[in-house]
C-alpha cells in the first residue's frame, strides 16, 4: 500500500448514537486493499475526548487514538511549514 491509496474506509450501516458511530469496510476498501475488507472503524465522543478506533475483525489488530478535547493546541497564524 502506497501513498496513492486513498478514499478507503466505510459507510455507516446504522444510525449510531449521539456519542458513537461505526463504519465497517465498504466495497471500495475491498477493491483497494483486499486485506482490509474485515476492518471496522468507529468514533466515540464525550465531553472530554474524541476517540478513533480501527479493528480488523477476527484478528488481534486494534488501533486506537484518543484526543483530549480539554487540551487545545496553539495554532500558528500560518499553516505548519508554510514559508509565505
Amino acid at each position: 500500500m502506497g501513498a496513492g491509496v486513498t478514499m478507503y474506509g466505510g459507510t455507516s450501516t446504522n444510525t449510531g448514537s449521539k456519542t458513537a458511530q461505526v463504519f465497517p469496510a465498504d466495497q471500495e476498501t475491498y477493491d483497494l486493499i483486499s486485506c482490509a475488507a474485515a476492518n471496522v472503524w468507529w468514533i466515540t465522543l464525550d465531553e472530554n475526548h474524541f476517540t478513533y478506533t480501527l479493528r480488523r475483525v477476527d484478528t488481534d489488530r486494534l488501533f486506537t487514538v484518543t484526543f483530549d478535547l480539554n487540551n487545545p493546541i496553539h495554532v500558528p497564524e500560518k499553516p505548519w511549514g508554510r514559508e509565505e
